[in-house]
């Protein structure tokens, strides 16, 4: 047992005439910021562009989504995906444009799918860059069926399987996305494929959604052939009809001369 001076005088630790009573306090992360003022954070480093300044480490903060996925240390990330957090109006979108922008000049490139208020167009002109604008007016027009870019390395068989199964998948969901139920019979998916078949071949391997809305017509009015398919096109037939001469007409196809 210590004596009443501590342990230290008999195992050469610590000594006290009188015990510690130091009372336990209590305070915010603001006051104990300034009670310890030489406790900082390291920061993640200087590698890409500067988006801000980093308040906790006084410093410059650098930031780049594909350097920390490249980092194998400690700070390094799993992906490239990145979340921006904050209230309204605090400089969320402000961030991202800030990003977006001086990131360019470390030969990255940023895409905007979907600019619904349009505050990326003066960003994206501001910088050279360009603006597809579709429907509206603007006669530009987005074909879900195109060919797409061939992927490299790849045969002619292997381009082909590759095209049509990204065809296939893209019409699909398409119609699922329409559809009350949200989900296709066996005879439903295999109307789409027929259809689709049929588009290609009267197209000269240049579908579109009109045609394949046609060619489902053509089954569902058929009086030969599965009887089966002819009630199953009806479904997919009033899905594509949106696009065609819908309230989504104009964005995929032009409309019916």
């Amino acid at each position: 047992m210590p004596g009443p001076f501590g342990p230290g005088l008999l195992d050469g630790g610590y000594w006290n005439l009188a015990r510690l009573g130091v009372p336990p306090h209590r305070a915010t992360s603001q006051h104990l910021a300034g009670i310890y003022p030489f406790v900082a954070d390291t920061g993640i480093g200087h590698n890409g562009p500067v988006v801000g300044v980093d308040l906790n480490a006084d410093a410059l903060w650098h930031f780049s989504p594909w350097d920390a996925y490249a980092d194998t240390g400690d700070r390094g990330a799993f992906s490239t995906n990145v979340l921006v957090l904050g209230a309204y109006r605090s400089g969320k979108s402000a961030v991202i444009k800030t990003l977006a922008v001086r990131s360019v000049a470390f030969g990255h490139q940023a895409v905007v799918p979907s600019d619904s208020k349009g505050e990326w167009v003066v960003v994206a002109e501001a910088i050279g860059g360009t603006v597809i604008r579709l429907g509206g007016g603007h006669g530009n027009r987005l074909n879900p069926l195109d060919r797409g870019p061939r992927r490299t390395g790849a045969s002619d068989e292997q381009d082909e399987q590759l095209v049509r199964q990204r065809r296939e998948a893209t019409l699909i969901s398409l119609v699922q996305m329409t559809v009350e139920a949200g989900t296709l019979s066996a005879a439903e998916h295999a109307c789409i494929h027929l259809a689709l078949q049929r588009a290609v071949a009267s197209t000269n391997n240049q579908p579109t959604l009109r045609q394949v809305h046609a060619e489902l017509e053509a089954i569902a009015v058929a009086k030969t052939g599965d009887p089966e398919l002819r009630a199953a096109a009806s479904g997919p037939r009033f899905a594509l009809r949106r696009f065609v001469d819908g309230d989504l007409s104009g964005l995929f196809e032009t409309s019916r001369r």
